[in-house]
């Protein structure tokens, strides 16, 4: 992956990141693909599992934890994207729905 800067949507979602950790299966579209692709260079088999052969649909991988494997933990209260500027619509419109904001609310980590 081309490393490039590091960037994040909020000071709220600094301090956490777990929207990016414990959701091992993320969808994503071939246009979130595509960008994606452009972005780090990688071909889609580096960042993307298929979800099943007739479906033709993909999720983004994850690391053996559950994280994104574009999520990087710079400390234990910094948390930051690798490919924000790319990254997929699923996590650019993110929190959306009331169960999405709820658990945005009550899961955040606090900034001290």
């Amino acid at each position: 992956m081309t490393k490039q800067k590091i960037e994040v949507s909020s000071d709220i979602c600094t301090p956490c990141g777990e929207c990016c950790r414990h959701f091992p299966y993320i969808p994503i579209s071939e246009k979130d693909i595509n960008l994606l692709i452009d972005e780090t260079g990688l071909s889609k088999d580096k960042f993307t599992n298929m979800k099943d052969i007739k479906s033709g649909e993909y999720f983004l991988k994850f690391n053996d934890n559950g994280d994104c494997v574009f999520f990087e933990e710079k400390s234990p209260t910094l948390f930051s994207c690798n490919v924000y500027k790319a990254r997929p619509s699923i996590c650019s419109d993110y929190p959306s729905s009331k169960k999405q904001i709820k658990y945005c609310e009550t899961e955040r980590i606090p900034k001290e």
